[in-house]
């Protein structure tokens, strides 16, 4: 479950739900960068496998 988003939120082409949202996003005049995507989904990808790996680590010890 939190592998699954990985690629979608490095790289613009990484899921269907990214490549519509730079399709809007192009339309509406709101340029972003394929690096410039990539620096704000890294980002975000620490965040996720960061509480992944909290929330593996907790269940772990409960069981």
């Amino acid at each position: 479950m939190f592998g699954a988003n990985l690629g979608g939120n490095i790289t613009p082409i990484g899921s269907a739900s990214t490549v519509v949202a730079v399709t809007i996003m192009k339309k509406n005049d709101l340029k972003i960068t394929f690096l410039g995507f990539v620096e704000l989904g890294i980002v975000f990808t620490v965040v996720q496998l960061a509480l992944a790996s909290a929330y593996l680590f907790i269940l772990q010890q409960l069981l």
